[in-house]
């Protein structure tokens, strides 16, 4: 017969397994997804993957001909930030729905994210919480 404790584990294995599974499946799609952003003048588009590298460059006219070399380098540096902070925000917007108040959506995304690290440091937290109960 299983214990009380031990069914209550198991449960929460269950569920951190789930939950593991919820936000991998959620990181894969978003790695996936590419945002692509507009400069101010419309001149020229970026698009970033998932992962915030430049994938793709547009240049819509021919407006960055008469630009100075300088003036073009802060165009391109502001629309691949602003196509990097798009993605990053949409990826928080969905994280943060889905993972407790608590967790540091953000740095989740500024760091390299590893799902499995994640649930161990709760499968260890939640296990040396119920020690300090016995």
């Amino acid at each position: 017969m299983t214990s009380m404790y031990g069914a209550g584990l198991e449960q929460i294995m269950n569920e951190f397994a789930e939950s593991k599974k919820t936000i991998t499946d959620l990181h894969r799609s978003t790695v996936a997804e590419t945002v692509t952003a507009t400069s101010k003048n419309r001149a020229i588009s970026v698009t970033v993957d998932g992962r915030g590298e430049v994938v793709g460059m547009k240049f819509h006219n021919r407006a960055y001909r008469t630009m100075a070399p300088a003036q073009l380098a802060a165009l391109l540096i502001e629309t691949i930030s602003e196509a990097r902070h798009a993605h990053q925000e949409a990826v928080g917007q969905a994280l943060a729905a889905i993972l407790p108040a608590s967790v540091p959506v953000m740095d989740l995304l500024r760091s390299d994210f590893d799902a499995e690290r994640m649930m161990e440091d709760g499968v260890a937290a939640v296990l040396r919480e119920s020690q300090r109960g016995e």
